[in-house]
């Protein structure tokens, strides 16, 4: 019986669709300003730090495991054309680089309590940036 267990169990494992053994996607999650200053800070930080830090925020297990993927990834986001009004204040971002189109979608608010949300899709020439190379392994 436990031989049967067994072998039911292996071929499960061998039959299961590479995708499903997957982790969740990829995604970089800045919350407000602070967080977001604080990565272009952190970008100028010795190597140990900076490190500490990609690995605390949950960056490196989304593919930031530098700095010229952290630098890269904040030059892709200084390229899009982020809507901003006068009274709008950033309140998060999140980016999908293993998406198709490289989605963001960004959140702002205002001072009554609106909130907005944006969806940009970064592709184009923006579709092969230097932080998606370093995601697929390749050298910055």
């Amino acid at each position: 019986m436990k031989k049967i267990i067994l072998i039911i169990l292996i071929l499960s494992i061998f039959t299961i669709p590479a995708n499903a053994m997957q982790g969740p996607p990829l995604q970089i999650i800045i919350w407000g300003e602070e967080e977001l200053l604080k990565l272009r800070e952190m970008t100028e930080a010795d190597e140990n730090e900076l490190l500490d830090y990609l690995r605390h925020a949950n960056y490196f297990a989304n593919g930031m495991k530098s700095r010229e993927a952290a630098v890269a990834f904040l030059e892709l986001l200084d390229s899009l054309p982020i809507p901003y009004e006068t009274g709008m204040q950033f309140s998060s971002l999140t980016y999908y680089p293993d998406s198709e189109y490289q989605t963001f979608s960004i959140r702002f608010s205002n001072e009554t309590g609106e909130r907005y949300s944006f969806r940009l899709f970064a592709g184009g020439d923006r579709g092969k940036s230097a932080f998606e190379e370093s995601l697929n392994g390749e050298q910055l």
